[in-house]
């Protein structure tokens, strides 16, 4: 996926399209944007209906930014407002904006991973004492070298993965072994 920096250069002038919520941010991505942007404003009023006067903190704001950019593989820019705050509140903020960018990641690289694994017939394990146990695996892999300690990071992506059942362990061939899948338990 191209970054802002490279969209911007490529595409004169980006247009970027404002995603309230998640639904919004999907029918972007499928009309064809190469990015959108998240406004406070925009959040507020569709998930609390609220106007953008400082009602809502930054944990009801990073809740709703969280579901906007799960819901689209497309890159965002995040309209921070002031911070919420004074300076320790900005910073607060940009760690905040930050960690929950890595989780994305992370979440999206487990799937990838998992999805070429599983096309290429090579199962892997949610069991940390396993051989071929997922986190484990993925974190030798090229792409993960970008990630803040991958085995860790990996490990909690795979955990928030199967809590929002985008993973499930399925049973396979006559031993009964488990492997991750991809898509809710059926």
């Amino acid at each position: 996926m191209a970054s802002l920096r490279d969209l911007h250069r490529a595409h004169q002038p980006l247009i970027s399209p404002l995603a309230h919520d998640a639904l919004s941010a999907r029918l972007i991505e499928r009309t064809g944007f190469k990015t959108f942007n998240i406004g406070g404003s925009a959040l507020l009023a569709a998930r609390y209906a609220l106007p953008d006067l400082g009602l809502a903190g930054f944990a009801e704001m990073l809740a709703g930014i969280r579901d906007i950019v799960e819901a689209s593989k497309l890159p965002c820019l995040v309209d921070a407002d002031d911070g919420y705050g004074d300076v320790k509140s900005v910073v607060r903020t940009i760690q905040g904006s930050e960690a929950a960018a890595a989780e994305q990641t992370a979440k999206d690289l487990f799937l990838t991973l998992l999805a070429r694994y599983s096309h290429q017939g090579r199962n892997v394990s949610h069991k940390e004492r396993s051989h071929n146990y997922a986190p484990r695996i993925f974190a030798d892999e090229p792409e993960a070298k970008a990630l803040a300690r991958p085995p860790k990071a990996l490990a909690e992506a795979m955990e928030h993965l199967f809590r929002e059942s985008k993973i499930h362990v399925e049973m396979y061939n006559r031993f009964d072994h488990e492997r991750i899948a991809i898509g809710a338990k059926p």
